[in-house]
């Protein structure tokens, strides 16, 4: 869930269903297997995006649920890349495409 342009699309087939009430965003990475660029490109960006495409499109009353995974708790963030966590997928934001 790291392109913007999927992550718009699903948020554009969704809208053409009726009563769109539930949004489950379940998505994580392993630590052992992505780096700590792609594990918050998906877990903290791609889920920012997804919240983002949905806002418009749940139902009044609906419900977002995001799962992520647990690596944010499993290592230490370069100080470097807290400003990330204010604006994720902001203009500043190196894990934008």
């Amino acid at each position: 869930m790291t392109r913007p342009d999927v992550i718009v699309g699903i948020a554009a087939r969704a809208s053409t269903r009726p009563a769109v009430r539930i949004l489950a965003n379940v998505v994580g990475l392993s630590p052992v297997a992505q780096d700590f660029h792609m594990i918050m490109a998906v877990s903290l960006a791609g889920t920012s995006r997804m919240a983002d495409a949905f806002f418009d499109v749940l139902e009044p009353g609906g419900a977002g649920i995001f799962i992520s995974s647990s690596a944010a708790h499993m290592q230490n963030v370069p100080d470097a890349l807290l400003p990330l966590l204010d604006d994720p997928v902001g203009p500043a934001s190196t894990l934008n495409p």
